[in-house]
């Protein structure tokens, strides 16, 4: 008796999705997929939620995925394989199965399920762990004393550069302190010539002419070097920040 009622369970909870298709189809990499991760993971997931996943191998016609992702990646990070982060992406519009997953998954059985995982007789994820980007110093060997005179000569024409001296700028243009704050400052500084409007105004020795830009400009032409323009930068990075305060919350 005990036995049929046992078969009648089986028949109830699995009968009624065959020939069902799959509620959202998953992308795996071939040799995650060629080891079984699928079969692994999917029946447990399907007993507990009664959502039905199928794994491909071609990322365009997967609704998510269960791959490596990069540090900044948006996702679900759910493990690591080595110092490499593995989670749960959308390739497609997330659905509402990848939630379901990725819930289960951070759940103590998932979580289980998927380190219990192996490969070639090895264990292939372990617990999730954020790699911490790599932070590179540069070191900038400009002259200060030089990049300070050359900004006053020719950045002072529109933007304050020693505070001491806050008359004379243009009223729209940030001021060198203000700049220095920014998050991007190094990259801005290093490639100013580049941007408007200082792309009409300046030329730099070996990469720019300035006859090739038929803008008219009304004031003298500023003559530079890759080196002044290290000076600038050096001199730059010597600044005090200024104190922007809080971003603007929209209301």
């Amino acid at each position: 008796m005990c036995r049929w009622l046992r078969y009648w369970i089986v028949a109830w909870l699995f009968l009624p999705l065959a020939g069902i298709a799959a509620d959202a189809r998953v992308f795996i990499p071939e040799p995650w997929l060629d080891a079984g991760l699928d079969q692994h993971l999917f029946p447990r997931f399907m007993f507990k939620s009664r959502v039905r996943l199928s794994a491909t191998s071609d990322e365009t016609k997967a609704d998510f995925g269960l791959r490596p992702m990069a540090p900044d990646e948006s996702g679900v990070h759910v493990a690591n394989v080595d110092e490499l982060m593995v989670g749960l992406v959308a390739e497609q519009a997330s659905p509402k199965a990848m939630a379901v997953f990725a819930e289960w998954l951070k759940s103590d059985p998932g979580r289980a399920a998927l380190l219990d995982f192996q490969l070639a007789g090895v264990p292939l994820f372990t617990t999730p762990k954020r790699v911490q980007p790599v932070v590179v110093e540069v070191a900038l060997t400009g002259d200060v004393a030089r990049g300070k005179q050359l900004s006053e000569l020719h950045c002072a024409r529109c933007h304050v550069v020693d505070r001491s001296k806050p008359f004379g700028a243009i009223g729209n243009s940030p001021s060198f302190h203000a700049m220095r704050s920014f998050t991007d400052w190094l990259p801005t500084f290093s490639t100013f010539y580049g941007a408007n409007p200082h792309r009409a105004l300046i030329a730099i020795e070996s990469i720019q002419d300035p006859h090739t830009d038929l803008r008219p400009v009304h004031i003298a032409r500023i003559h530079l070097t890759l080196d002044d323009v290290l000076d600038i930068v050096t001199f730059v990075s010597t600044l005090e920040p200024l104190d922007l305060g809080a971003p603007v919350q929209a209301r």
